[in-house]
């Protein structure tokens, strides 16, 4: 699944698949901020990389952070 939207004015890329090695498990991608973290579901893994995300962009923020980068390629 690829999931494209806006959030906080920037376009995001959230990929969200099966886990390869764990059954039951979902795995998501914020491609932008490269970004990775899981669920038991789409939604959850979807909700928690968001979460995940927003730590990322206020420790960024607190610290002066540059966060222009994209996915590790």
């Amino acid at each position: 699944m690829r999931f494209q939207g806006k959030i906080w004015a920037e376009r995001i890329t959230l990929i969200i698949e099966p886990a390869p090695d764990v059954p039951g498990v979902w795995l998501a991608h914020y491609q932008e901020l490269n970004v990775l973290s899981e669920g038991e579901n789409p939604t959850e893994a979807a909700i928690s990389v968001l979460e995940a995300a927003k730590i990322v962009m206020e420790d960024a923020a607190a610290g002066g952070l540059n966060l222009q980068r994209g996915a590790a390629e």
